[in-house]
């Protein structure tokens, strides 16, 4: 086994200073057409979040533009929101929570290609690229950035997976509008103030391709996770103790060996990807090594069997040295890429949602693919499987093992935060819209059943809580009995 070498690999990662961000740059790519509404709301930041809110404007009665569907990354929403938002929560005696709201129309704006990203527009140091309402191609696939039913805006508020102090832009520091749920859950009383976290808890986990699970590769820990995020590929021994696995691929070649285990996952903008790494020794803020599967956007039929580093096939990286720092723009992505039938072992990290197509691909993909996706399978993190029944036939869906993030032991999960814009966002926004929307998607998670399956969870029904992003579990919660 060539541990000694792998293990100094890590050392060395550790050691190495923060690497440098790469400047965004924006480009308005056309002239917005005003929306026949009075108010503009543009949400930026997480993918891993994007059907909840999709979800969440639909309950306050508002209505998606012509084509656009909830695994879209940009879409659109117009309407007048309902004066009253009510949602049910799952703490006995709470009974529900409510957010009255002012008669005005809106147009909701969303673009969500990353947690970092958000937080940056949120920030004002970057515009986000929406949909033109009415515009040529509303509704439909559009190129990034540049693609004429496109405009660029500042963002008025950024879902984000991660607290702002974990990404790279600290300052401005941004107020954010933290939801009922998580306000009781730490005060223990509705209506009095106490510390809470955002609006909800994000479940994340790693999947395998059809590959890695042929090669029994089941379980990833702390410590195989940073060695990935080092090397870009670990030997499959590491995986499976048999000591005739154990290829190197230390030149980093634009091939993987049959019995290398590959890295495959997001750019730098994502909170996922920052979440993973937390849960390891590894530096968040410096660059990692991980292979892309070659294709274009998320059009799974542009997917090539083969693993390459680097930007390949259209694939835009945010980083100063895309060679070695790629990634896709969403989770979506992520699991295109696991479930295409590739003969090289890869793993990658994502959010329950993205994920829950990975075991049974044929229940939810039915057209874009020119090829048959194949299953890939979850991986159990530090021994705790993700997971407890799996998908199959009738079961279109996985049940996720909830209890178990609930009860602290399956640590894969981050606190939603929704962050209010530097400047642009007072008013309206922040004192109606935003606690609004904040009702609607606790609505939606409390309205979750296992089967669907639960992709997000009330932080009133956990057990434990954390400090920080990748902080230790603080078990129990006093305020979850």
């Amino acid at each position: 086994m060539k541990i000694n070498k792998m293990m100094s690999a890590l050392a060395l990662a550790l050691g190495l200073s923060v690497a440098a961000q790469a400047q965004l740059t924006t480009t308005t790519t056309t002239t917005q057409i005003p929306p026949t509404t009075t108010q503009a709301i543009y949400i930026s930041g997480s993918t891993a979040f994007r059907s909840q809110i999709w979800n969440g404007l639909n309950d306050l009665g508002l209505t998606p533009q012509t084509d656009d569907a909830s695994g879209n990354n940009i879409f659109t929403f117009t309407g007048t929101p309902s004066t009253n938002v009510v949602a049910n929560t799952a703490k006995p005696g709470w009974g529900t929570l409510t957010q009255t709201m002012t008669n005005t129309s809106v147009t909701v704006y969303c673009s969500f290609d990353g947690s970092e990203q958000g937080v940056k527009a949120a920030a004002g140091l970057q515009n986000d690229y929406f949909e033109n309402v009415g515009g040529f191609g509303a509704g439909g696939t559009f190129g990034y950035p540049s693609n004429a039913c496109l405009f660029s805006s500042a963002a008025t508020m950024a879902f984000s997976d991660v607290e702002q102090a974990s990404t790279v832009i600290t300052k401005p520091v941004l107020a954010q509008i933290t939801s009922q749920d998580a306000l009781n859950t730490a005060a223990g009383t509705v209506g009095t103030t106490g510390y809470g976290e955002g609006i909800c808890v994000q479940p994340f986990l790693w999947a395998a391709n059809a590959a890695a699970v042929a090669s029994n590769v089941v379980n990833i820990d702390a410590f195989q996770a940073a060695l990935l995020f080092v090397n870009g590929s670990v030997p499959l021994e590491y995986w499976t103790g048999n000591p005739n696995d154990t290829g190197m691929n230390s030149t980093f070649s634009t091939a993987v060996a049959a019995d290398q285990v590959a890295l495959t996952g997001r750019d730098i903008s994502s909170g996922t990807r920052i979440t993973a790494e937390f849960l390891t020794p590894y530096p968040t803020t410096t660059q990692i090594r991980q292979y892309e599967i070659n294709g274009s956007g998320s059009d799974p039929a542009g997917l090539a069997a083969s693993l390459k580093w680097g930007p390949s096939g259209g694939v835009t990286s945010k980083s100063t040295d895309a060679s070695i720092d790629g990634g896709y723009s969403s989770g979506g992505k992520v699991a295109d890429a696991l479930m295409y039938p590739g003969a090289t072992p890869a793993v990658g990290y994502l959010s329950f949602a993205d994920a829950k197509a990975i075991q049974n691909p044929s229940a939810s993909i039915t057209s874009g693919w020119t090829t048959t996706p194949v299953a890939g399978n979850y991986l159990s993190f530090n021994g705790v499987s993700p997971y407890t029944t799996a998908a199959s036939g009738a079961t279109k869906y996985p049940v996720y093992n909830i209890a178990a993030v609930q009860n602290g032991e399956y640590t894969f999960w981050s606190y939603e935060h929704l962050y209010l814009a530097a400047t642009g966002s007072a008013g309206y926004p922040t004192t109606d819209f935003g606690p609004g929307l904040a009702v609607a998607v606790v609505y939606e998670v409390a309205q979750q059943i296992p089967s669907s399956p639960i992709t997000a969870i009330l932080e009133s029904t956990m057990n434990v809580s954390r400090t920080q992003d990748g902080g230790s579990v603080v078990n129990p919660n006093s305020f979850a009995q």
